[in-house]
């Protein structure tokens, strides 16, 4: 009887079945470099910042620039690599877009921002649109949002600046992501971590220009 139980209490066990649920992989911006990391590992979960890590051979980031690098007023930020392409943000995720001022006054809106001292850390910055909505980094892209009162939030859409490629550009980097720069892969826009190289930074630079819409 007691081996009978035994080879019985053996099959059960082994008919027990660990079924693990297989998760959705995090998008990822087309073209980022190895040194993205998807959701849950750091850089893609909001309650563990990432920091990059040193690597050999590795270029470091720029130093951080001083706060009148932006100034407090309104503005349109035209990519430095694509000379007449600005930085345009709509229902959509944000993208470079060829804009003058003799433009569609609605597109000219959707490149002209401002800029505000960070809601998150006052030694930064802070980017509303022309409707009161507000840049934010949400899944790599940018975005905008109204203020919904929330710490993530006032994170989100809160940007850094370094010194860009050329004098009078910045790089900007996101505040609650250190590491992490607004960059352009062709026109879109996204929130990639720093790899090491000067191809990034030139991507990544942007010339705060006068408003194209007032």
């Amino acid at each position: 009887m007691r081996a009978a139980a035994v080879l019985a209490a053996g099959v059960a066990v082994a008919a027990v079945v660990l079924v693990v649920p297989r998760l959705a992989p995090e998008s990822r911006p087309p073209g980022a470099g190895a040194h993205w990391v998807p959701a849950g590992t750091g850089a893609g979960d909001r309650s563990a910042p990432a920091v990059v890590p040193s690597r050999p051979g590795a270029g470091s980031l720029p130093p951080v620039a001083g706060f009148s690098a932006v100034p407090l007023t309104a503005m349109s930020l035209e990519a430095v690599s694509a000379p007449g392409r600005f930085v345009t943000v709509t229902d959509e995720p944000g993208t470079l877009r060829a804009i003058t001022v003799a433009g569609p006054v609605s597109r000219r809106r959707a490149a002209t921002f401002r800029v505000i001292r960070g809601l998150a850390e006052p030694g930064c910055y802070t980017f509303r649109a022309a409707d009161g909505r507000y840049l934010r980094h949400m899944s790599f892209q940018l975005r905008l949002s109204p203020d919904d009162g929330t710490e993530l939030f006032r994170r989100d859409a809160t940007f850094c600046a370094r010194a860009g490629t050329v004098p009078g550009s910045v790089l900007l980097e996101a505040h609650n992501y250190p590491g992490f720069l607004v960059r352009h892969l062709g026109d879109d826009l996204w929130l990639d971590r720093f790899d090491g190289s000067a191809a990034f930074l030139t991507e990544s630079s942007f010339a705060p220009r006068p408003p194209l819409a007032s």
